[in-house]
């Protein structure tokens, strides 16, 4: 991705160019003035460090620019380049959207008669649900709770699991699930972890206790 950047820069300016020379500046004209913005210098100042930068090629390339064949194929060129780097972004994008969701949501419970009804999910609230110490308290439960399992271990499996789940409005910890995995066995230990958490103090909107949303990653790490 690195190199795909620096030919994509080195591609657009190689076009700005282009298109100076096409508006109608003369080549040499525009070449001092390359040069000189680059450098502070004149044109006669050359230094031997300057040969391999980017001004220079870009100065060498402005003998070619007419040729139609050289820039079309050099635009081809770059088309996957372009391409691969959107699928990237846009599944970092889709990845974040997954587990960091703010928009509140619906889930079926059933009542006191027994009956289901709908309750309102919020990820974020007045006051968040809060677990008893704080959050240095709530890692200290997961570091001490969780147990690497053997076959991970030996297998030299590792990686981050994010475990979503919610805490009702009576601070109990419900539907717990995996939004981001890593394997079987490493999903497995983070819900038995988060499944046991205890009790928390219920978050509050407008006053009222309501049901809450979080997601917490835990991190599988082997020495």
């Amino acid at each position: 991705v690195y190199k795909y950047r620096n030919a994509a820069k080195e591609l657009h300016e190689y076009l700005a160019d282009e298109g100076a020379i096409n508006a109608g500046i003369a080549e040499d004209t525009y070449q001092k003035l390359l040069f000189e913005q680059a450098t502070g210098v004149s044109m006669l100042a050359l230094v031997n460090s300057f040969s391999y930068s980017l001004i220079k090629s870009r100065l060498v390339m402005l003998t070619k620019i007419r040729s139609s064949k050289v820039a079309k194929a050099r635009m081809l060129m770059a088309l996957p380049i372009v391409m691969v780097l959107l699928v990237v972004f846009a599944c970092n994008k889709s990845n974040q959207s997954e587990v960091q969701n703010t928009d509140p949501v619906l889930r079926s419970v059933l009542d006191k008669a027994g009956n289901k009804t709908e309750e309102v999910v919020f990820f974020e609230v007045d006051n968040m649900p809060q677990f008893e110490g704080g959050d240095s308290a709530l890692r200290d439960f997961i570091a001490s709770h969780v147990k690497y399992p053997k076959e991970a271990k030996e297998d030299g499996i590792q990686g981050r699991v994010f475990v979503q789940f919610v805490v009702s409005k009576n601070g109990k910890v419900e539907q717990v699930k995996v939004v981001r995995g890593v394997h079987d066995l490493l999903d497995k230990e983070a819900l038995r972890v988060i499944s046991a958490l205890p009790d928390w103090k219920p978050g509050m909107k407008n006053g009222k206790c309501v049901t809450v949303s979080f997601t917490v990653p835990i991190n599988f790490q082997l020495d």
